[in-house]
């Protein structure tokens, strides 16, 4: 198809004369007559065009008077400068002989087109001996692009990425959610963390509409794209909030969700620009698509105890705490620790459930007689139509006493070493700013821990405040040892790890917390140790000498990096 002239819309100069007469009778002419083939536009055609992201050309009908013989008619094409590239239109349009119907097909290049954007082609019919006075010569087409954002209605959005790193609560709010028509997959939640966050003030955020974007094309596999928030709290020390994905959520149901510790966030100037920290570590963080019916069908249980029967034989009895839509809950008590594969456990209570109705959101539920010892109790909930929700059932593992026997005492020790005693000394490193911490336990199930310089510590303690203070014993905290080198290391050889680039001539304390397999607590505290100087320890060395190879960890950008070290 050969592109006609074009004529640039850069200036328009109009010329126009003033006639004066007087004139004493008035005559009515008559009209001029029109001959030739006499083609026109249509009056009644269609032109305005809101294009798709798939329209490639539009068809503009013309008409001719004088059907007999072919003929071809000149098209002029006039299109602003700055779009000429855009729009490809033919030199003429070719009438067949007999035939009264033709049409110009005006192209452009849809891709390269301007979201939100309207452009305009003026089509002129380019020979006054074809046309007619009667029927319209030039047409002007209006195209426009529309904004891609199509909105979808109104969801709810519940904060899990703030509320990870700052002091408010997990809030949930609604927002507008938009989809982007030329981002298939991807839907956008405006002024989500903006204008519409419950925490934030004026000056806190940018004032231009912000989109918060989720990849939703893989229900499966849903993710938050690495992205600024728009909002500020402190420009000078922290910088804008940015969010990424570390495990993928998934959307079911018009609910998205996404695992523990599954974002992550950080702070532009406070973390260089890089991620600081988990995110979602209470695993609240969840986006409700518009018309989405939320359920709860969410538990927690408890251990309460034992029931004794007449011959003595005790029974475990547990708590629950339910979900609104939880209407009853099915349970079983296994012997032993299933919480790891409790799935055919979950299969038999659905199977033949014997169910216990839940009131004001709890229950009490009494199990059958068993032996001393580690009990898990699976839990399964059930909404109003005796409907079992799998996905949602629990294994809670504890020590059932029986009728007077007592948990095992949770067994731990913490130690401090001089850095060098696991790790060579280089410019970086050293006994002046840094230290080894060492842990180990006996059937330890969850452990936390945290250092603190001893000044700190004493002024707190001094004060009143308990070793829970120092710790946090959330198994999803920053505080928590990851669950999968408990056994592996602090149940067997011994955990050591590093603390690096720490202020030099200061004494430091570690405290930590364990839980056992069996529900029993501890909170310990190691040897006090000075990087000013190589204290001994020797005592504690004894306690990992001839245990073989350990391993060391070290906090990088929150991700768990292990070596081997031979120990000193």
């Amino acid at each position: 198809m050969k592109t006609l002239r074009y004529f640039f819309l850069s200036a328009l100069v109009a010329v126009a004369g003033l006639f004066t007469a007087c004139v004493e009778d008035t005559e009515i002419a008559p009209g001029e007559f029109a001959e030739g083939p006499q083609v026109h536009f249509l009056s009644d055609a269609t032109t305005d065009f809101t294009l798709t992201a798939e329209d490639e050309a539009v068809e503009i009908p013309v008409v001719r008077v004088e059907t007999e013989g072919s003929i071809e008619v000149p098209v002029m094409a006039v299109v602003a400068e700055e779009d000429v590239e855009l729009f490809t239109v033919p030199t003429s349009v070719v009438f067949a002989d007999g035939v009264a119907d033709s049409s110009i097909e005006v192209a452009f290049d849809r891709a390269s087109m301007e979201d939100g954007k309207s452009y305009s082609v003026t089509l002129t019919l380019d020979d006054p001996t074809m046309t007619t006075p009667y029927g319209a010569s030039s047409v002007v087409l209006n195209f426009t692009v529309p904004e891609p954002y199509v909105l979808l209605g109104k969801g709810l959005i519940r904060d899990d990425i703030i509320a990870t790193i700052f002091d408010v609560d997990n809030v949930e709010w609604e927002v507008e959610i938009y989809e982007n028509t030329n981002m298939p997959g991807y839907i956008f939640l405006k002024n989500a963390y903006t204008s519409l966050y419950p925490y934030n003030e004026p000056g806190d955020y940018v004032t231009e509409d912000k989109y918060f974007i989720v990849n939703i094309a893989d229900p499966n596999k849903v993710v938050i794209p690495n992205q600024a928030l728009g909002m500020d709290w402190n420009p000078t020390d922290y910088g804008e909030f940015i969010v990424g994905t570390a495990a993928y959520g998934t959307l079911k149901n018009g609910v998205i969700t996404f695992p523990v510790k599954g974002l992550l966030v950080g702070m532009m100037i406070y973390t260089e620009g890089g991620f600081g920290w988990y995110a979602n570590t209470n695993g609240l963080f969840r986006i409700a698509l518009p018309g989405a019916v939320l359920t709860d069908f969410s538990l927690e249980a408890q251990a309460a105890g034992h029931v004794a029967n007449q011959a003595g034989q005790a029974s475990p009895v547990i708590n629950v705490t339910a979900g609104a839509d939880v209407a009853a809950v099915g349970v079983q008590f296994v012997a032993g620790d299933v919480t790891a594969d409790y799935a055919s456990v979950v299969e038999a209570i659905v199977a033949e459930p014997e169910l216990t109705n839940v009131v004001e959101g709890a229950c009490t539920v009494v199990g059958q007689p068993m032996e001393a010892g580690q009990v898990t109790a699976v839990v399964v909930p059930f909404d109003a139509n005796g409907v079992a929700q799998v996905e949602d059932a629990i294994a809670v593992a504890f020590y059932f006493a029986g009728c007077g026997a007592e948990a095992p005492a949770c067994e731990l020790e913490a130690y401090l070493f001089p850095y060098t005693q696991f790790w060579d000394a280089d410019e970086k490193y050293s006994d002046a700013n840094s230290v080894a911490i060492g842990l180990m336990g006996t059937e330890i199930k969850l452990c936390s821990f945290s250092l603190w310089d001893t000044e700190s510590f004493d002024m707190y303690t001094a004060a009143g405040y308990g070793l829970d203070a120092f710790v946090d014993p959330d198994p999803n905290s920053e505080d928590a040892v990851p669950a999968e080198y408990i056994d592996g290391y602090i149940n067997t050889d011994g955990l050591v790890m590093s603390f690096r680039g720490l202020p030099s001539e200061m004494e430091f304390i570690l405290v930590a917390w364990a839980q056992n397999v069996y529900g029993s607590e501890t909170y310990v505290t190691s040897n006090r140790l000075s990087t000013t100087a190589a204290a001994a320890a020797a005592s504690a060395k004894a306690k990992f000498n001839g245990q073989g190879m350990l391993k060391s960890m070290q906090r990088v950008d929150l991700k768990l990096t292990w070596t081997k070290h031979e120990i000193k």
